[in-house]
């Protein structure tokens, strides 16, 4: 890295962790390299800007080919998750060195990553070589504000569990490594919008075509079935074709079978239609596709180990997953959900430098650790559309797998025909 990058670095919008709101706020961060710490008292657990836009290329680089460097990106802005007062003063004495927790960083020819800013936690969270990543939008779309609360669950729980252990993070001179990659399988990016909500109608409004309809539709396009279906015939081969809502004019009969095919879903699963949102409950999918000929597992419990069985055997992951639970007499409840795909699964070898005081000096390591990330696709027309670390469990600077923010994360895995 260019020890003498000093380009700056404009970071806007910062959410409050205990309100989590979507204010804004401009701040200047300083673009410079941290340098390695001479005794125990040199360590800082603040990762430099730099040092995770450095962090974000290189995944990048190491799994699409790009050869963008720190040095020619051109960077378009950068988000900032803190903390509040409050947060901090939950956590151990001393704990927290800084109150910022997360860059979201935006590149001008495309891409984004939501990188950690304390070297006490995992070094990325997410990242893609396309697309944009807005903070504010958390507010309004739910699996992304899961995601990050998950993140910011994660980084809290290592930096309480860590304390000050003595650790610093250096950024690697050796690339990240790719380890394995299956998919993604889909390059279809449907929404809930026109043309795709055609047939969901209400009045002389339209209606959201629902996320549980989209990512069934996105699944049964990807395996062009079935081809009938009450009494109405699909052709798959022309509506795969349908990528996104511009193509909806090359193809306007295709796109006209698959707006009915997204409402007979949405019938079928009891969809309660609003020109806002609409919503269904996703334990009625798995019925619904063996009632098409697929076969399926049910609805079950998220796990790591069941999503990735289901990829590596060619299968996309129907996944959903709740932000708000609330208790009512005897029961739960649980409300704000999304439903969406996904289709892929990458595990990458990151290399972290720790730096631990021993006898007096500093002695320093470099450690590789495995990180699973998966492909989501979240039935936004391609809007946010990357890889990410599962949020419903993400690990903790050491590896372990902990339970996160998101209520009631459940999958349908296997599902072919």
């Amino acid at each position: 890295m260019n020890k003498n990058l000093k380009n700056k670095l404009y970071v806007i919008i910062f959410t409050s962790l205990l309100f989590y709101s979507c204010g804004e706020n401009n701040v200047i961060a300083s673009f410079d390299h941290s340098t390695k710490p001479e005794s125990f008292k040199d360590i800082s657990y603040k990762i430099p800007v730099s040092d995770a836009v450095f962090t974000v290329l290189d995944v990048i680089n190491s799994t699409t080919g790009s050869t963008r460097s720190a040095s020619s990106a051109e960077i378009e802005n950068i988000e900032v998750v803190k903390t509040t007062p409050a947060i901090t003063r939950s956590l151990k004495a001393n704990s927290l060195s800084s109150d910022t927790l997360l860059y979201i960083i935006n590149f001008k020819d495309g891409g984004f990553g939501v990188a950690a800013a304390d070297s006490r936690t995992a070094p990325i969270y997410a990242y893609s070589d396309k697309g944009r990543f807005n903070l504010k939008d958390t507010c309004q779309v739910l699996a992304l504000k899961m995601f990050i609360k998950s993140a910011i669950h994660t980084i809290l729980y290592d930096i309480n569990n860590q304390g000050n252990n003595p650790r610093f993070a250096e950024t690697p001179e050796t690339r990240n490594e790719l380890l394995e990659q299956v998919g993604p399988f889909m390059d279809i990016e449907w929404s809930q919008n026109n043309p795709y909500n055609k047939e969901c109608v209400i009045g002389t409004e339209y209606a959201k075509a629902g996320c549980v309809a989209i990512a069934t539709a996105q699944i049964c396009a990807y395996n062009k079935y079935p081809n009938t279906f009450e009494g109405y015939n699909y052709d798959w081969n022309t509506i795969y074709k349908i990528k996104s809502s511009s193509d909806q004019y090359k193809y306007p009969d295709a796109t006209n079978q698959l707006a009915h095919f997204i409402r007979r879903v949405g019938l079928n699963v009891g969809m309660k239609y609003g020109v806002k949102e609409s919503g269904a409950k996703s334990e009625k999918i798995p019925g619904l596709l063996r009632k098409m000929g697929y076969t399926c597992s049910d609805l079950i419990s998220y796990s790591d180990k069941g999503l990735v069985e289901s990829l590596k055997a060619g299968h996309p992951v129907y996944q959903c997953g709740f932000d708000k639970e609330s208790d009512y007499f005897i029961f739960q409840t649980h409300s704000d959900g999304h439903a969406w795909v996904v289709d892929g699964y990458r595990y990458e070898m990151l290399n972290i430098r720790i730096c631990r005081p021993r006898r007096g000096e500093m002695d320093c390591d470099s450690e590789k650790r495995r990180f699973l990330f998966v492909r989501n696709n979240y039935g936004w027309g391609g809007l946010y559309n990357g890889w990410y670390q599962p949020f419903v469990t993400m690990p903790n600077a050491n590896g372990k797998r902990i339970p996160t923010f998101a209520f009631k994360p459940r999958m349908i895995t296997n599902i072919h025909r």
